[in-house]
């Protein structure tokens, strides 16, 4: 394995002290038994590995992670000259040459065969994997099947050899319904177990004639599994009494509850409604989950009976900053209740009278339904309420930082799918936006806008504070939220997003005849408005990706020609100015440009003003 040592908080992707490496010997202190697969062990135990025949690895700060120092751990140092089969954790020692050290961890497992099984379903074409099985159904247990270190997808028509006959048995079964797993009793359920020679195809490219071969099948004998998520830990068996252990899981449900948000009468697909009206849900309760198989997927003996039992929803509350339950009891109306596989889902918001308008918001949660046998399962739910949308058009995306953003606002039915203006009597009575920097936010309100009524849409135009949008979020970035009130003093919120700049910038293509010679390029300054404009260049640079580090270089140069005279970066502290378009030499390094493609980046700021603006565009060529 290679090593390296790094300071604390450095990593080879990074640029500063300590990025490259640090000098210093590493000694292998311990070795860890982490248990197998399905069969893990935590915290690890001791392994019989004598560390003292492994000398100490001299580190340089020359290498790199992919050419550290090697430490080799022969295997004649393990117990009786073989690794157990299984997971191991390293434990190693550094000291540095200015006389730092610490410990660190390395990993490395040790098999004979990748064994896993995943829950499937296989037909005459093909096999499709099984997210939930009804818990009165037999599990077919799908066995992936690999020699160690091989892959499925270097899998041929005729397999690959596995050097053994090899058996896949299970080996114990595990409900994790409840942590920690709990064992099941082996009279509890009956398995089969296949003896194969070949690694098994991709389970998503086998039918159900490739596939028997690594088939297992597991049935209770019980009658039926309890709900929930199951461990399945298999025995792998070899030539010669070699074994390990394989994993496998599914997942037992009593019947599989689905809901969509629908429109009224179920045809299409409706997430967002008015928050005056019923919030309609398409539901079908199955046995189990299935996948498509070309145009089916459910036939009429896929479904049963089923009773909502309880219904629950939550939602934001933007004043407490806290979420809201709502349910059957106090809050909702919910019709039908019992559904024959499948049926529309009324709900309505009741305020404990009549039913009346949803609070404006996201609202998910879930139903719980009762199958003819008295078991429970559970359904997601899903959909916004909002009184209507406010939507904006006609507007251009980058305006100047002193420029009113001039915009149509109309007001639609929420649902996006129409798109037709809505009328009534409407007023914006507020606008906003949270300004980020870093992690942390601040709000900016703005006043400066036209506040007359209109009954559908409106040219609107906002203006910022003291004729400056400042800096917004992450380059100058605005994310405006509009909120508009109806007669019925009920509100809704849109969102202008538009970008205010001083000046944007456009490059040439560079161009230098070597590694060694500069880079001659032009940068042209001009408003939003496609007028002239001036700025100030401050910083030249690219992130290069050389001998496995990440640098940033910052590169030294000169704006202007010899009629206007030259600006020097590394003379001028300010920045070089540029007013129009004018040319810019870029020059290397004493180690030279990259071969190959070079990316610069710009920093800029205003002229005459150090507020900062952003470049997305830059300077590229090719040596």
């Amino acid at each position: 394995m290679n090593l390296n040592i790094y300071e604390a908080g450095n990593s080879w992707w990074y640029s500063g002290s300590g990025g490259g490496g640090v000098n210093g010997t590493v000694t292998l202190k311990k070795v860890e038994y982490q248990g197998s697969d399905g069969e893990w062990i935590w915290p690890p135990i001791a392994y019989d590995y004598n560390v003292s025949n492994v000398s100490a690895v001299s580190i340089s700060s020359t290498t790199s992670s992919s050419n550290g120092g090697q430490l080799n751990l022969s295997v004649s140092n393990a117990l009786g000259g073989v690794w157990k089969s299984g997971y191991y954790r390293v434990i190693l020692y550094a000291n540095t040459t200015s006389g730092d050290s610490d410990y660190g961890y390395a990993w490395f497992g040790v098999k004979l065969w990748d064994v896993y099984g995943q829950p499937v379903d296989c037909a005459t074409t093909v096999c499709n994997y099984k997210s939930y099985t009804n818990t009165r159904e037999n599990i077919t247990l799908y066995a992936t099947i690999n020699k160690a270190g091989q892959s499925w997808w270097n899998w041929n028509s005729n397999g690959q050899d596995l050097e053994a006959n090899v058996t896949v048995s299970v080996k114990k079964i595990l409900n994790c319904k409840t942590w920690p797993c709990k064992e099941l009793n082996s009279s509890n359920y009956n398995s089969s177990s296949i003896t194969v020679n070949k690694s098994s195809p991709y389970y998503g490219n086998a039918n159900l004639s490739t596939a028997t071969p690594y088939l297992i099948q597991i049935n209770s004998t019980v009658g039926r599994w309890d709900p929930g998520w199951y461990q399945i830990v298999l025995n792998v068996a070899g030539d010669n009494n070699k074994t390990e252990t394989g994993s496998g899981w599914f997942n037992a449900i009593a019947f599989y509850v689905e809901t969509q948000p629908v429109n009224a009468n179920g045809s299409s697909y409706r997430y967002t409604v008015k928050t005056g009206d019923t919030a309609y849900f398409n539901l079908s309760a199955t046995k189990s989950y299935k996948w498509w198989t070309g145009s089916s997927r459910y036939v009429a003996t896929d479904y049963l009976n089923a009773t909502v039992v309880s219904v629950s929803l939550r939602t934001w509350d933007q004043t407490t900053y806290q979420s809201k339950e709502f349910n059957l009891t106090n809050n909702l109306t919910v019709v039908p209740r019992s559904f024959n596989g499948t049926g529309i889902l009324n709900i309505s918001f009741y305020n404990g009278t009549a039913n009346t308008s949803w609070p404006a918001g996201y609202y998910w949660g879930e139903l719980a339904m009762n199958d003819s046998n008295g078991e429970k399962s559970t359904g997601w739910l899903w959909f916004e309420a909002k009184p209507f949308r406010v939507h904006f058009t006609s507007f251009n995306y980058t305006i100047a930082f002193d420029q009113c953003m001039n915009a149509t606002l109309g007001i639609y039915e929420p649902d996006w799918s129409i798109n037709t203006l809505v009328n009534g009597n409407y007023s914006v009575v507020s606008i906003y936006e949270d300004i980020w920097s870093g992690n942390s936010n601040s709000k900016t309100t703005y006043t400066d806008y036209n506040t007359s009524n209109f009954s559908n849409s409106l040219n609107i135009s906002v203006c910022p504070q003291n004729n400056d949008w400042g800096l917004g979020s992450w380059g100058g970035y605005h994310y405006l939220n509009v909120i508009v009130s109806n007669n019925s003093q009920v509100n809704s919120t849109g969102w202008l997003s538009f970008r205010a700049v001083p000046f944007t910038v456009s490059w040439s293509s560079g161009s230098a005849g070597s590694t060694g010679s500069p880079t001659y390029t032009r940068a042209t300054l001009s408003t939003p408005t496609g007028s002239s404009s001036i700025g100030n260049l401050t910083k030249l640079y690219q992130w290069r990706w050389d001998n496995n580090q990440n640098t940033k270089e910052e590169y030294i140069f000169s704006v202007g020609n010899s009629s206007v005279g030259y600006c020097y970066s590394n003379v001028s502290s300010g920045g070089c100015t540029i007013n129009g378009t004018q040319n810019v030499t870029v020059y290397p390094t004493s180690s030279g440009w990259r071969s190959g493609y070079n990316y610069l980046n710009a920093e800029w700021t205003k002229h005459n003003s150090a507020t900062k603006v952003d470049d997305w565009n830059g300077i590229y060529f090719s040596i």
